[in-house]
C-alpha cells in the first residue's frame, strides 16, 4: 500500500509539472572531477579562491599641443587600486570600521566604471548626480561557513539534481549547486543558503517618499529552517521537501496590526510547493492564502515590495525561464557595518530618493549574473530580472528589474555583513527603489534590536491551527 502511494504521488507531482509546462529533464550533478575543483581552485562553496586582477580606470584625455598636433594622445587616470581579494579575507569588523573609501563613484566619473556598475546602479547616479555617489572601500572576502555547511557543498555537487526549476533532488544541508549549470541552480543556492537553524526578529519597513519623510511598519517574524539547519540536518527530494516555516504578525501601524501570514515552504510547484494561511482580525478564523506568493503585495510595503522580492528573491521559479549569464566582477553593497551600525537610527539612514551614500560600502567582488524573463502565458508584474549573486555568499546582492511594456521598473539591493561569531552573513537592509514614482522601500532594519538566534518555540508554533491566537497577540503587543 505504501509503495502504491508513493508511485501514485509521483505520478501525480509529474502530471502537475507538466501541466504547469516546466517538465523538463532533471539537471545532472556533476561529475568526480569538476568536483574535485572544490578541494583547491574552487572555495567548498564554488568561489574562486584566486584575486581578480587590478582595475585601473582609463578615459581619454586631450593633450597639450607639444611637437606634434596631428593625433589625440590619451592619459591614464588612475585611482587607487582595487580588486577583488584571494578567499578567504578575514578582515574583523573593527578593520572594516576604520577603512577610508578608497575613492567615489559620481555622476561626473561614472563613465569611467560602467562595466563595473549595474545598470540599475548608473541610472541612479545619473538621475541623483548631486545626492548619491558609491564610496568604494578595499574588496574584503570575509564569507566562511561552518565546516559541516562546506563538507555537505563539497557532496551535494556529485549528488544534488534539479528537476524543472523547482525540484531539487539529492541534497543535504549545504548549498545544493557548488557548480551551478544553470540560472536556476544558482537561485537555489541563494534560497537554501544557511542562515542559522532558527530566528526570531522584528522587522521595521520604511516606506520613503520623495521628500524623505517616511512610514513604518514593524512586524514580528519567526523562522525555523527545515533543510539549512545544522542541529538536524535536512534534505530535500521527492519525499521529504520541507525548506523552512515562517510566520509573521503586523504589530504596527494600528490599522493593520494583528494581521498574520503563515508559511510552509517546501519544494515544487503549484500545491506542492508553498502552504501558506492568513488571518485578519475581524476574521472568524484563518484561511487558506495561495495568493502570498509571486506579484501579490507585501502587507505594509505601500506597493513597493511583492511577496518574492522578500528576501530579495524567495518562492517558486516556475514562472519564468532563467539563463545563467555568468561570472562578472562589479561593484556591489558588502560588509556594511556603517548601516548596520545606523540601522536602529533611521534619520542617519533615509535621504529623500535614496538611501544615505555615507552610511553605504560598496566593494569589487565577483557575482554570478542571471537572467530571468517571463514565460509566455505566464503573469507577473515584473517581466525580466537581472540577479547579481555572490559567489561567496551566495546572497543575490542586486536585481535590475522591467516591467511589462519593458521599461525600467525597480532597482533592488541588498546590503550584507558578516557574523563571525555565527559563521553566517546577515542581511541588514533590502532596498527596493521605485523608478517612476521615486519612493523606496528599506527593509531589515533593527530599529527593536538585534534578531534573537535559536529562539524556542512551542509546540504548534507554525501549525494554522494557532494563527488566530498569534495574530491576535500581536494586537494585543502593539
Amino acid at each position: 500500500m505504501r509503495a502504491y502511494s508513493k508511485l501514485r504521488y509521483a505520478a501525480l507531482y509529474l502530471l502537475s509539472m507538466s501541466v504547469m509546462g516546466v517538465l523538463v529533464p532533471a539537471g545532472a550533478a556533476v561529475p568526480e572531477r569538476e568536483a574535485a575543483r572544490l578541494q583547491d581552485e574552487l572555495s567548498p562553496v564554488g568561489a574562486v579562491r584566486a584575486a581578480g586582477q587590478l582595475r585601473q580606470a582609463e578615459v581619454p584625455r586631450r593633450s597639450k599641443r607639444g611637437l606634434s598636433d596631428l593625433a589625440d594622445e590619451f592619459e591614464e587616470i588612475v585611482d587607487p587600486p582595487t580588486r577583488v581579494g584571494a578567499w578567504p579575507d578575514l578582515a574583523d569588523t573593527a578593520q572594516l570600521r576604520s577603512e577610508a573609501p578608497l575613492f567615489a563613484i559620481t555622476a561626473a566619473t561614472l563613465n569611467r566604471y560602467r562595466d563595473y556598475l549595474t545598470a540599475s546602479h548608473f541610472a541612479l547616479l545619473q538621475t541623483n548626480p548631486n545626492t548619491f555617489f558609491m564610496n568604494v572601500y578595499p574588496s574584503r572576502r570575509t564569507v566562511r561557513w561552518p565546516e559541516a555547511i562546506e563538507r555537505a557543498t563539497i557532496a551535494n555537487a556529485t549528488r544534488c539534481t534539479l528537476e524543472g526549476t523547482d525540484t531539487p533532488v539529492g541534497c543535504r544541508l549545504g548549498f545544493p549547486f557548488p557548480i551551478p549549470q544553470s540560472g536556476a541552480e544558482v537561485i537555489w543556492n541563494h534560497k537554501l543558503r544557511w542562515r542559522g537553524d532558527a530566528i526570531s526578529q522584528i522587522n521595521s519597513q520604511l516606506v520613503v517618499r520623495p521628500d524623505g519623510n517616511h512610514s513604518i511598519t514593524r512586524l514580528a517574524e519567526d523562522f525555523v529552517f527545515d533543510y539549512a539547519n545544522l542541529a538536524n540536518p535536512g534534505r530535500l527530494d521527492r519525499e521529504r521537501r520541507s525548506i523552512y516555516r515562517y510566520l509573521s504578525r503586523v504589530l504596527s501601524p494600528p490599522r493593520i496590526a494583528g494581521h498574520a501570514v503563515l508559511i510552509h515552504e517546501r519544494s515544487g510547484v503549484g500545491s506542492y510547493g508553498r502552504m501558506a494561511w492568513q488571518y485578519r482580525p475581524g476574521d472568524p478564523r484563518q484561511r487558506r492564502a495561495p495568493e502570498a506568493a509571486f506579484d501579490q503585495v507585501y502587507e505594509g510595503a505601500d506597493g513597493l515590495q511583492f511577496f518574492d522580492q522578500i528576501d530579495v528573491f524567495n518562492g517558486a521559479l516556475e514562472r519564468y525561464d532563467w539563463t545563467l549569464v555568468g561570472r562578472r566582477e562589479i561593484f556591489v553593497p558588502y560588509n556594511a557595518v556603517l548601516l548596520d551600525d545606523a540601522s536602529s537610527r533611521p534619520e542617519e539612514i533615509v535621504h529623500p530618493t535614496h538611501l544615505n551614500p555615507k552610511v553605504l560600502r560598496y566593494e569589487l567582488h565577483r557575482v554570478w549574473v542571471v537572467e530571468a524573463t517571463l514565460r509566455p502565458g505566464q503573469r507577473h508584474a515584473i517581466r525580466k530580472r537581472r540577479f547579481y549573486v555572490d559567489e561567496d555568499s551566495w546572497t543575490i546582492l542586486c536585481v535590475d528589474m522591467l516591467d511589462n511594456y519593458g521599461d525600467a521598473y525597480q532597482f533592488q539591493e541588498a546590503h550584507i555583513v558578516y557574523e563571525p561569531q555565527m559563521q553566517r552573513p546577515r542581511l541588514v537592509a533590502n532596498v527596493i527603489y521605485n523608478r517612476e514614482s521615486t519612493r523606496y522601500l528599506v527593509s531589515g532594519l533593527r530599529l527593536d534590536g538585534p534578531p534573537v538566534d535559536a529562539p524556542a518555540f512551542a509546540p504548534g508554533h507554525f501549525e494554522p491551527a494557532t494563527l488566530e491566537s498569534r495574530g491576535s497577540a500581536a494586537t494585543a503587543k502593539r
